[in-house]
């Protein structure tokens, strides 16, 4: 007999089991309003990925380089938040 989690959405459908990725959230910074880098220093065991939560039209362009996530902002800065979370 199999054995495992799976999920369905409400028609059925298949939405997760135990072959499916799923991400995990390492990090929740804030960037200042200058540009710059953070260093992650906890363990990752696939590649890190970053977003910006907030920051509007302004928000930096973000970098992600191993454990290293770099920004630099347009023109006018504005203290932004970025989410750093793996697959």
């Amino acid at each position: 007999m199999a054995a495992g989690l799976q999920v369905f959405d409400p028609s059925g459908a298949l939405v997760l089991d135990e072959t499916t990725k799923v991400g995990r959230a390492l990090d929740l910074f804030q960037t200042g309003t200058s540009d710059g880098s953070y260093i992650y220093a906890g363990v990752v065991h696939n590649k890190i990925y970053a977003t910006i939560v907030d920051g509007g039209a302004y928000s930096p362009s973000i970098a992600v380089d191993g454990n290293k996530i770099s920004w630099v902002f347009p023109s006018a800065k504005v203290n932004t938040t970025i989410l750093l979370f793996e697959i």
